[in-house]
């Protein structure tokens, strides 16, 4: 559409009022398509900080808004390119950001909210990407910000137990990914979605167990916890599960909601099985 660093830039400074002939639709698109640059103040302070200025202030239309899902749902497909690692990451955040809409004021279709939870859940399962902040480069932090899609996902009055169930599958395959250590908040990140899955009470205490019981299963990287402090990806297991567990346990020991206290017996019984 022809418009350069000096548009953006005034964009910014104008607080992101609209500019020129250009409508706010237009313009969300225009700032998604900015989203994997390089340059973390394109990115981040012009590019994401104008779609949540767009999105919360109500500016984009429902149509908009489709296309805008449809676009940054096409940038985390896994045959996209990873590039710098920049795109994905962020278009995970827009997307979390469109379903926050749909929260606050309904207007997607059920099939439209099934097909937003199998975007969150399917990229989750394939990020490979684990980095988070750089001195240079500023974020990537693809598991966070997804987290934040299925978080949005699971305060959302319209997303029943079938979406908890997988939101929850998706969530225990990058509990703990092979060798990698979270130092950036990601287990925190990952334990919100299921707290306030816990207090919407559609997982029966049951179901908490077998699913606890999963999380804590030190196989295939480790054949009993005792391994544990033998390798390094033994001690990634261990400190990442622990962190995520220990997270939950924050939220769910203090909770007054019945629903959550039903998932504290299995919660305890899982965090006692961590050396």
């Amino acid at each position: 559409m022809g418009y350069d660093l000096t548009f953006f830039k005034k964009l910014k400074k104008d607080d992101f009022k609209k500019q020129g002939n250009i409508n706010d639709d237009d313009l969300a698109l225009l700032l998604a398509n900015c989203l994997g640059h390089s340059d973390s103040n394109i990115r981040d302070g012009i590019a994401f900080e104008g779609l949540v200025t767009l999105l919360r202030g109500a500016r984009v239309s429902d149509s908009g808004k489709r296309k805008l899902l449809v676009e940054c749902a096409n940038a985390l497909k896994p045959k996209m390119p990873e590039g710098e690692g920049f795109l994905k990451p962020f278009s995970a955040l827009c997307v979390a950001e469109i379903a926050r809409t749909d929260r606050i004021e309904p207007y997607l279709v059920p099939e439209e909210r099934q097909e937003l939870v199998e975007i969150g859940a399917d990229y989750l399962k394939s990020i490979t990407d684990y980095r988070g902040y750089d001195q240079k480069d500023g974020w990537r932090h693809g598991v966070a910000h997804t987290a934040d899609i299925l978080m949005q996902l699971t305060l959302n009055d319209n997303i029943g137990v079938l979406h908890h169930k997988s939101i929850m599958e998706a969530i225990s395959t990058q509990i703990s990914p092979l060798g990698e250590f979270y130092v950036y908040g990601e287990p925190q990140r990952l334990a919100r979605p299921i707290f306030f899955i816990a207090m919407r009470g559609t997982i029966k205490e049951e179901e908490w167990a077998n699913w606890l019981t999963q999380i804590v299963n030190p196989k295939p990287v480790l054949n009993d916890w005792s391994e544990a402090f033998s390798s390094q990806e033994g001690l990634a297991k261990r400190h990442n599960t622990n962190a995520f567990l220990s997270a939950l346990y924050l939220g769910v020991s203090t909770s007054e909601n019945e629903a959550v206290k039903n998932m504290l017996p299995s919660l305890k019984v899982a965090l006692s099985h961590l050396p």
